[in-house]
């Protein structure tokens, strides 16, 4: 099927699909959520503002703490969750682990500003689909989160570090994985 741009000046159209297209029709449903897990306040207030603007189509919220954030998780499930790694009582990592068991199309960017490669691996290996060292957070959270939501498989995680190779093909296929 081949999918144009209706134009509602076309007389052939039934006056039922012109009004659809001038008044799309009301949903239900609320606002798809993504949740800022960050125990700094400043950081997390910041995060928030950013992320307001540039996904304006989302709502944002957020917690200071891990527990927190199953709890509201609950409520209101997110599509996706920018989860700082070290969080007073339960961090990040296990935190994660639990969403991804709970929710496992939820979408997670885990967050660090400690260094190693500790911290990538762990998160990936709870289920991370994501990671940013919090140096460079405002400088790739806007590309990450974009690949993220518009990702076709929401449970198949994307490692941050592969980049498409300059043929158009993937290093994951160069190198014959999936």
């Amino acid at each position: 099927m081949i999918r144009t741009k209706a134009n509602i000046n076309d007389p052939t159209l039934p006056d039922q699909v012109i009004s659809m297209i001038e008044k799309p029709p009301l949903t239900n449903q609320p606002p798809l959520t993504i949740l800022i897990v960050e125990d700094h306040d400043t950081l997390r207030k910041k995060l928030s503002s950013w992320l307001e603007i540039q996904f304006p189509g989302y709502q944002v919220c957020s917690s200071s703490s891990a527990e927190k954030a199953l709890e509201i998780i609950k409520d209101r499930p997110p599509v996706l969750v920018l989860m700082d790694i070290s969080l007073p009582g339960m961090n990040g990592i296990e935190a994660t682990r639990i969403i991804k068991t709970i929710r496992r199309d939820t979408r997670v960017i885990m967050t660090t500003q400690l260094n190693g490669k500790y911290y990538i691996e762990s998160a990936y290996d709870c289920g991370a689909d994501a990671f940013i060292h919090k140096d460079q957070l405002f400088r790739e959270l806007y590309s990450t989160i974009n690949r993220l939501l518009l990702a076709e498989d929401c449970l198949d995680p994307i490692p941050q570090t592969i980049q498409p190779a300059a043929s158009g093909s993937s290093q994951r296929e160069k190198d014959g994985k999936r």
